[in-house]
């Protein structure tokens, strides 16, 4: 696992919606 997939799911957390938008666009 790479931080920046440690952050999307952080993200997806906080913010289901913005964490899937988030970690596609990083993809």
């Amino acid at each position: 696992m790479d931080l920046s997939s440690l952050n999307s799911i952080a993200q997806s957390m906080v913010a289901p919606n913005k964490g899937i938008l988030a970690a596609d666009e990083s993809t």
